[in-house]
């Protein structure tokens, strides 16, 4: 048994009790992170930790007399006392509404055009600003989880009688409402990316393309259109969504549960995903909360759980999704628990370099200047590479053959990636790459005259990546260093990639 799992058992054992202890519990399983190593990251001091906060919380910052009043304060517990005054202010709903509602919906000011019959004007942004406004409603309340997830997937009437209905109608858009709509409910509740199984079995990760179709199934008895102003949702007794082949589809839940003949396919889905044994709800819950706190999740991308994407520290969420289910599925209770951490509470890379805590590892904050090395106790960084500075950073995987330095986005969109893998070129995933296109272009040649570099190149349309009509492109090229090979891997729409070819060669040529 390695070691690891032998923290984890030590750790389930120990039972906590107190949110103190449910928080001592997740910074032992934070430092039993691969990497992580002492001296660890100082404490903050009071006005440094009440920024944060107030920041976080509430996105706002502390007056000058908030501030002088906080510090001057002896009382050993006011740091949770003040987490507990901003979770009861307003500012925070507002704020998390804010947040929820841009992870489901993009910008919220450019809403995606819909696709429904007799749709009045401007309705789009008007179903943003509603949902959002219901949301805030609930969470100004401690709504439990689990039901505010429910009366999403259940909404139904009108736009302004049931504004939870919002959601639900941000899918009738693109290739239809059923096929947006299991890509953005997995996502969006799980923490889970079903793009590639809309076409064909996942090619790393466990969901085959039956179940896709399963999952979108029960949007399939649900009718949109507008009428007096408005929008109205009705659920229908009848319809059915057939697969590729032409099979009808069976409304079955990812984690278990099919609805049956004579049930409302909706309401089941609420009880599917809102049950007590569905457990991925509330870890994506957990890792999207603790994403917004430290900057990155414990799996990051926080909505991109796959068995290659595995967890950094499946402790903490483990602890996290235990601590939900004995707290009525409060999200107030969830941030109240990562606040009183440690782990929260110590200092930044910019405020305390060379130490150790979990924005050091992941680094969180800022854009990659170099790459973290594959081996947390080497010396140096095996590469050097120049990273364009509009790019934002995504992760860096400990011991991993993939390290994803960053991510490109426009108006919420995937524009680009860069990622670097250990190891020459692998020739058959390259070829796996272009079967997914549709009548790709492909090339290998050098990368320019003279270079002993040799680039891959694959571009056109790839139903697995939802970008509509725009054409992806994949680069590949090997970078040799005296002790390793590389394979540097950008992709991203082909129009993007093209103006950052001049980029990518200069990564290249930076490696050392």
């Amino acid at each position: 048994m390695v070691g690891a799992e032998i923290a984890f058992l030590l750790l389930v054992q120990v039972q906590p009790t107190t949110l103190q202890d449910v928080a001592d519990s997740l910074d032992k399983a934070v430092q039993q992170i691969r990497g992580y190593v002492p001296p660890e990251a100082p404490i903050v001091d009071d006005e440094t930790f009440l920024k944060r906060v107030f920041k976080d919380l509430i996105d706002a910052a502390p007056s000058a007399a908030e501030t002088q009043a906080f510090v001057a304060d002896g009382t050993p517990d006011k740091r949770a006392r003040a987490v507990d005054r901003l979770l009861d202010d307003d500012r925070f709903a507002d704020f998390w509404s804010k947040r929820f509602s841009r992870a489901f919906f993009g910008d919220p000011e450019k809403p995606r055009p819909l696709q429904i019959l007799d749709k009045p004007p401007r309705i789009e942004l008007r179903l943003v600003q509603g949902y959002q406004a219901w949301l805030r409603g609930k969470l100004k309340k401690d709504t439990p989880w689990t039901q505010i997830v429910s009366e999403t997937l259940d909404a139904r009437g009108t736009t302004e009688g049931d504004p939870a209905v919002g959601y639900l109608l941000s899918f009738y858009r693109g290739e239809g409402a059923p096929l947006e709509f299991a890509q953005g409910v997995a996502r969006d509740f799980l923490g889970i990316q079903l793009y590639c199984a809309k076409c064909h079995d996942h090619p790393f990760d466990k969901w085959r393309q039956e179940e896709f179709t399963s999952l979108a199934a029960f949007l399939a008895r649900q009718e949109a259109r507008g009428a007096g102003g408005e929008i109205v949702v009705r659920y229908l007794g009848s319809g059915e969504l057939t697969d590729p082949a032409g099979k009808i589809a069976e409304p079955k839940f990812l984690f278990g549960g099919k609805a049956g003949g004579n049930d409302d396919r909706m309401k089941a889905l609420a009880n599917f995903m809102s049950m007590k044994g569905n457990t991925q709800l509330p870890r994506a819950l957990a890792n999207r909360v603790w994403g917004w706190l430290f900057g990155a999740g414990i799996v990051n991308p926080v909505d991109d759980f796959n068995l290659k994407n595995r967890a950094v520290a499946p402790v903490v969420l483990h602890t996290l999704v235990k601590d939900q289910a004995e707290n009525n599925s409060s999200l107030k209770r969830l941030v109240r628990v990562i606040c009183a951490t440690k782990s929260y509470q110590r200092a930044s890379p910019e405020e305390a370099p060379g130490t150790m805590s979990f924005r050091h590892l992941v680094g969180a904050r800022g854009n990659f200047g170099r790459l973290v090395p594959l081996e947390a106790n080497a010396p140096k960084p095996p590469l050097h590479l120049e990273v364009h500075k509009a790019w934002l950073p995504v992760r860096a995987l400990y011991g991993a053959t993939a390290m994803y330095l960053v991510r490109g986005k426009a108006n919420g969109e995937l524009t680009a990636e860069v990622s670097l893998h250990k190891g020459k070129v692998d020739k058959q995933l390259i070829e796996r790459n272009a079967r997914q296109f549709t009548k790709p272009q492909w090339s290998s040649a050098p990368l320019e005259a003279g270079s002993a570099v040799t680039l891959h190149e694959i571009s056109g349309l790839c139903p697995c990546i939802d970008t509509g009509s725009l054409p992806w492109a994949v680069w590949a090229a090997a970078v040799e260093t005296p002790k390793e090979s590389y394979t540097l891997k950008f992709e991203g729409q082909a129009a993007v990639l093209a103006e950052w070819r001049e980029e990518f060669v200069a990564l290249l040529k930076s490696a050392r």
